[in-house]
């Protein structure tokens, strides 16, 4: 079953919110749980800014969810007739760390944490967790990660160079008098006259910054 018709299924109180604790796990090793299943996501770093690069689905299926974090899918299939139930079906995951719910001062975004937090500590459980390493999800997943790893680390590379060689202070740089009321219109009107960004970014990659800057006055400048 696909991980977007599993968790649309579940309609009862013991069993509302478990994706959301799944998610959470998944998250404490860099990954992300969506309708479209687990995702690994490269980011790279920009001004100061994260933003994602590209990604690479691990898995879509819920009982690959499960196997993946250590928990048995059969379980889940049976359901659960209490809340607690689903908790503690929840902290089998050998991945489940503990410190990511025991902030007694943490206001969390859904009250399922609180709730699971609750649990946790009324129980005195307390996890360490393990790491979902790159070599995990390589012997999990039935193809190379790491070779899938590198090519998103290439296309982050690219983006790199593309937003340094070319950006509204370079710009400035090369023409301090630019109206810079009119810069972002004249940048979007260079990149857009490529006709596409695949164009875009190969003339980026592929010429110097003296280069783009001529092909730019060129057109700015008319």
């Amino acid at each position: 079953m696909k991980i977007s018709e599993a968790f649309h299924i579940l309609k009862g109180e013991a069993e509302y919110g478990i994706n959301m604790l799944l998610g959470k796990i998944v998250k404490g090793s860099g990954l992300k749980l969506t309708e479209q299943g687990v995702i690994y996501e490269e980011k790279m770093d920009a001004q100061n800014h994260l933003y994602t690069v590209g990604d690479i689905v691990i898995l879509d299926s819920v009982d690959d969810l499960f196997m993946f974090i250590g928990m048995d899918p059969v379980r889940f299939h049976r359901g659960f007739k209490r809340k607690v139930d689903m908790f503690d079906f929840v902290a089998t995951s050998p991945y489940l760390k503990s410190s990511e719910f025991s902030d007694p001062d943490r206001k969390f975004s859904h009250p399922i944490f609180e709730d699971f937090r609750d649990y946790l500590t009324s129980r005195d459980i307390v996890t360490p967790g393990k790491n979902i390493t790159h070599e995990y999800i390589d012997s999990f997943v039935d193809f190379d990660f790491f070779e899938a790893l590198e090519s998103l680390k290439q296309v982050a590379i690219e983006k790199r160079e593309i937003v340094t060689k070319f950006n509204g202070r370079v710009v400035l740089n090369k023409f301090p008098d630019f109206d810079k009321k009119n810069l972002s219109k004249a940048i979007g009107n260079f990149r857009f006259s490529f006709g596409s960004k695949e164009s875009y970014d190969e003339f980026i990659l592929n010429n110097s910054t003296e280069t783009i800057m001529e092909r730019f006055e060129g057109m700015a400048m008319a």
